[in-house]
């Protein structure tokens, strides 16, 4: 529990580091580069992150295998792991550095419109990949015991501290030097630092784990299953985050791409401060499907649901009313996307998280091998979609074909898979119009909330803290309104009351 505590807590300080210092670093490269740098950094990144694919599930699935032989403290299946590991990144480092320079000479055919004239983009997409390149080859599997052994905040402690130096010196770099080669130097010593210094915190703490031995046949045919469940499940995240970029920037160019990534940036941040209540609910979830029965945990799905679908709604309704108004401060009038754009992006939000709050129970029940093809699945029709709809509709249409993806083939497929192998099928019909209900709801508050906003003043970053007090009153007093006589509002009032009571039991 000390090791969950500090895993936690330590996490929570590294998620919020990584969105404000990279907010900080975006700034600054937008006024003192210019805003065709950050397309350049956005399209980069999603080419490197396309290329990590070879990546997904391997880490996830070595790390889920060390944790029975640390338990039954078989020290030479712990070391023979650690040998497959770091074979496993070996390949990968040289792979993604092989695909990366096959993509070499066809950079430029990804950009439409002009690159900054000081700018080699050979050598800054070297410096890309050579960062995500040492990340594997220089002691990158080391990390995977300090994980196993619940270990991780060391990691991130690790990440806090050297990021801390890296970034001072990367903004340093773009503020007064205004040198985009130096930003990427510094992100590869980076890599580097943060490989080494956690490979030695691994080797003092749990020196017996070295990589040596072999596997047997049975254990390898295991963890080679688990990787392609993974693998599948995985790849939408990928083609979702990042073919959309390198699709923008083909067609559409750069400014428009740090344009729409300035958006997605923000809708991120958000994204992630949700998903801290996913990942603290995983382990309760994982452990009541074991030990409860089905009626309960699908009440227990149900109160879930619920209680998204209200955090959602509210964030929902602060991203329309809000979302305008931040960017104009942030990133100028110049630089601000249609209204219509902003509609997009929240119904994108919004799909994305009940998605993902379906997704919990999934990863919990371990439904991964019978959920493989439905992520690849999405992933497709997302990408044939997007390359479509850019021609025809402009950035409108990759949006819109990512929602499609989600709603039209994710939440239909994952229901079929949860209400087929987890809960009871004659269920199914009675969530999807408590589900309906939830997002009827979710839009009469985003309404209710931008009706109001439009009447207030908006004037800098003043403007901006008035426009926000009804978003946080209005959806609130609507949901309250709309759910205070339903089973899920009373039950989650009766868990607050027994937790208050338990608490101020305990102070006295």
């Amino acid at each position: 529990m000390n090791n969950m505590a500090r895993n936690t807590i330590f996490a929570e300080i590294q998620m919020i580091y990584q969105t404000l210092v990279p907010f900080l670093l975006r700034t600054a490269m937008l006024y003192s580069l210019g805003v065709e740098y950050l397309g350049l950094n956005g399209l980069f990144a999603s080419i490197i992150q396309m290329l990590n694919i070879a990546e997904l599930g391997v880490e996830s699935a070595i790390v889920f295998s060390l944790y029975k032989p640390i338990v039954d403290d078989d020290q030479k299946t712990v070391c023979a792991l650690m040998k497959l590991y770091r074979r496993f990144y070996i390949t990968i480092g040289l792979f993604i550095a092989a695909a990366g320079l096959v993509l070499l000479p066809f950079i430029p055919k990804l950009i439409q419109g002009p690159i900054p004239s000081d700018l080699n983009i050979y050598i800054l997409y070297l410096l890309y990949l050579a960062a995500t390149v040492v990340s594997y080859l220089v002691w990158g599997y080391k990390k995977c015991i300090l994980k196993a052994y619940m270990r991780s905040d060391i990691i991130s402690k690790v990440m806090l501290a050297v990021s801390l130096t890296a970034n001072a010196l990367q903004l340093a770099a773009i503020c007064l030097l205004h040198s985009y080669y130096l930003y990427l130097v510094i992100a590869v010593f980076d890599r580097i630092a943060v490989n080494i210094i956690s490979a030695v915190c691994s080797k003092r703490r749990y020196p017996e784990c070295q990589p040596y031995g072999q596997l047997d046949g049975e254990h390898r045919k295991k963890i080679s299953g688990r990787i392609r469940d993974l693998f599948t499940v995985k790849i939408s995240n990928v083609v979702l985050d990042s073919s959309d970029a390198v699709i923008i920037s083909i067609c559409l160019g750069l400014t428009t791409l740090a344009t729409y990534q300035n958006y997605y940036f923000v809708l991120f941040a958000v994204i992630k401060l949700v998903q801290v209540l996913f990942e603290s609910a995983l382990a309760g979830i994982g452990n009541s499907l074991i030990t409860e029965s089905k009626e309960k945990n699908y009440r227990d799905f149900e109160m879930m649901t619920f209680a998204v679908s209200w955090i959602v709604g509210w964030c929902a309704c602060c991203l329309l009313c809000l979302y305008q108004p931040f960017m104009e401060v942030w990133t100028g009038k110049e630089l601000l996307l249609p209204f219509e754009m902003v509609i997009l992006f929240v119904c994108y939000f919004v799909s994305l998280e009940l998605i993902r709050m379906i997704n919990v129970y999934k990863d919990a029940a371990g439904i991964w091998h019978q959920d493989r093809f439905r992520p690849l699945t999405a992933a497709v029709v997302n990408l044939i979609l997007s390359i479509w709809a850019v021609q025809h509709m402009g950035l409108y249409g990759v949006l819109l074909s990512s929602i499609i993806a989600v709603l039209g083939v994710e939440l239909p497929w994952l229901l079929h898979n949860i209400f087929s192998l987890l809960f009871p099928r004659e269920y199914l019909w009675s969530y999807v119009r408590k589900l309906v209900m939830y997002v009827i709801w979710i839009v009469v508050a985003c309404t209710a909330g931008l009706v109001v906003c439009r009447f207030i003043p908006f004037d800098g970053w003043g403007g901006l803290f008035v426009t926000a007090i009804p978003c946080f009153i209005i959806p609130n007093l609507i949901f309250l309104a709309a759910y205070y006589h339903k089973a899920e509002f009373k039950q989650w009032i009766g868990i607050s009351k027994s937790m208050w009571n338990k608490r101020k039991k305990s102070a006295e």
